[in-house]
């Protein structure tokens, strides 16, 4: 029973609080996807995509007594997407000044490394791994590629490799644990808390 009371109360207040919303901000057509009070730090979040609502919600200004700590405006961040460029040669030194300028102020690529095979003394390999933040540059980089000196290079989305689920008492995979006997990650034998 308490459980359906607790649900008709959020729905109440819910309610009550897209109807409070609406009611100041005055825009017959906001689009707000979600509007909730955050309990840790009492602050009233209104999430919206729709740039009419954000434009009108930007010139709006709220009642003085309507919040303690008044308003502030977050944008949302940008999404960083990381990329491989391939067919790098070696000799090109990535940590160079004027490539890494290159790279940022044509197309708006950062944070660029050169990955090496480990199993070989950190050889260097022709792939870099970077940053971008501009989706549609990304799209165009994806089709088209980017030049680095007289070289057309192409670019991918960079794959991160999932790591296999590993069980913490036997250490056998694909699984997080079970209730058989402790096993040492090191020696692969049985091993006692006292030990």
């Amino acid at each position: 029973m308490s459980e359906n009371s607790d649900v008709n109360e959020l729905k109440f207040w819910k309610k009550k609080l897209k109807d409070e919303i609406d009611s100041y901000i005055s825009f017959p057509n906001a689009f707000i996807k979600k509007a909730f009070i955050n309990n840790k730090n009492k602050q009233l979040y209104i999430i919206t995509d729709d740039p009419p609502t954000i434009k009108h919600l930007n010139k709006y200004k709220w009642p003085e007594y309507s919040f303690d700590s008044g308003i502030i405006k977050i944008d949302s961040k940008p999404k960083i997407t990381f990329i491989a460029i391939r067919g790098v040669h070696q000799s090109i030194n990535i940590e160079s000044d004027e490539i890494r300028d290159h790279l940022y102020s044509n197309y708006e690529i950062s944070d660029v490394k050169r990955i090496s095979k480990k199993s070989e003394n950190s050889k260097p390999l022709p792939i870099l791994k970077s940053k971008i933040s501009n989706q549609q540059m990304l799209n165009t980089f994806l089709r088209d590629g980017i030049k680095i000196g007289y070289t057309n290079h192409s670019i991918e989305i960079w794959k991160f490799e999932q790591r296999p689920l590993q069980c913490k008492r036997c250490n056998k995979y694909d699984h997080a644990t079970c209730d058989s006997i402790l096993i040492c990650p090191l020696c692969c034998e049985e091993q006692s808390l006292q030990d």
